[in-house]
């Protein structure tokens, strides 16, 4: 939502879907900094200055708890994409 407050041309798109046991979560918006992907996950990174940063990198720490979730990152075209996937457990 950082990105593209206060931007004209501001989208976020979000997407969630269910297949097979699967749940994935999809969120896209516009990118407006240039982004180092290898960086975003690390404490502190950010392209909007100082005391920021702690977004992606507590997102990362709470999902290294679960085994049931693929999460997927990607620059695509200009867009940021955060996607998460969530296996049904069996047994349950």
């Amino acid at each position: 939502m950082d990105e593209v407050r206060g931007r004209a041309d501001a989208r976020v798109h979000i997407m969630i879907s269910c297949q097979e046991g699967v749940t994935t979560f999809r969120v896209k918006n516009k990118l407006y900094h240039k982004v180092d992907i290898h960086k975003i996950w690390q404490q502190g990174y950010s392209t909007k200055g100082a005391e920021r940063g702690i977004g992606l990198a507590s997102y990362k720490k709470i999902l290294n708890n679960y085994h049931n979730v693929l999460p997927v990152t990607a620059v695509e075209e200009g867009d940021f994409i955060q996607e998460l996937k969530i296996q049904e457990r069996s047994g349950r």
